[in-house]
């Protein structure tokens, strides 16, 4: 299974907003269940990043695939 990590900034954003962004947290979360692919929204890879648009808001992460982890960047 992979793990799901988040940068301070990612992190500091789900914290100030959680009670309005709880569905996108567990969409995120949902990523260590699908090789750190989506499953639903739109996204496109450009140079090892994954740009992936959900619930009205653009994510931004990288997947290390020997580590099993994903790297929220940006929300």
């Amino acid at each position: 299974m992979w793990e799901v990590h988040y940068s301070l900034e990612a992190a500091n954003y789900l914290a100030d907003n959680s009670a309005l962004i709880s569905e996108l947290y567990w969409a995120m979360e949902c990523l260590a269940d699908t090789d750190g692919m989506p499953s639903s929204g739109e996204y496109r890879e450009l140079r090892g990043l994954v740009y992936w648009t959900i619930q009205d808001h653009e994510v931004v992460y990288r997947r290390a695939e020997p580590e099993q982890t994903i790297r929220v960047l940006l929300i």
